[in-house]
């Protein structure tokens, strides 16, 4: 429905469902994800299928609240199952940078054992996150990395290189061409 409606939903609700996220996150997460952002992934998934939510009668607030509560453990338990599948974790004193590409983008969560891989500074970053607008990368063996560094999702950067049928095959896709139909506003640059 109605825009102010939902709104005020979002409004009601977030604040309760931040606490229960930077709760589940627990401070080792929290270093490296916002409590904020993965309540903003569980809206904006969630905002797409609300005309498909089926309240219980008369408890429409709190079987929406219920359902995202739901939806912030799923995100926290995939969180928590990156965190521990990155090999050794991810270190205390641990680097992480954000690429502006995302599921809204095409790209999903590795879908296989050993994760995704991106490129930056000619070194192989493992994926530690994705959300709907960006994906968060392990920087810790590039102390020297910075914003604005190039990163590079399919291409060469140095002697790695990372093939469109790597990243279908990382993401899940049956085929790299079922993969890069999925794209959707993304810059591309190509380089000879």
């Amino acid at each position: 429905g109605d825009p102010r409606s939902v709104a005020t939903l979002v409004e009601r609700l977030t604040p309760a469902l931040v606490m229960q996220a930077s709760h589940r996150l627990g401070p080792t997460l929290r270093r490296f994800v916002e409590p904020e952002d993965v309540v903003n992934d569980v809206w904006l998934a969630s905002l797409r299928r609300l005309s498909e939510f089926v309240p219980a009668e008369g408890r429409a607030t709190a079987s929406l609240l219920s359902y995202l509560g739901v939806a912030v453990l799923r995100r926290v338990h995939r969180l928590h199952k990156i965190h521990m599948a990155t090999p050794g974790g991810l270190a205390a004193d641990g680097r992480v940078g954000v690429v502006l590409f995302g599921m809204d983008n095409g790209y999903r969560p590795a879908a296989r054992a050993g994760g995704a891989h991106m490129l930056c500074r000619g070194r192989r970053c493992t994926v530690v996150g994705v959300s709907a607008e960006y994906a968060t990368i392990d920087l810790s063996g590039l102390p020297d990395a910075a914003v604005g560094d190039v990163v590079t999702v399919i291409g060469t950067d140095g002697d790695e290189r990372i093939r469109v049928e790597d990243v279908a095959a990382q993401l899940g896709a049956p085929s790299a061409a079922y993969w890069l139909v999925a794209l959707r506003g993304v810059p591309l640059r190509y380089a000879a």
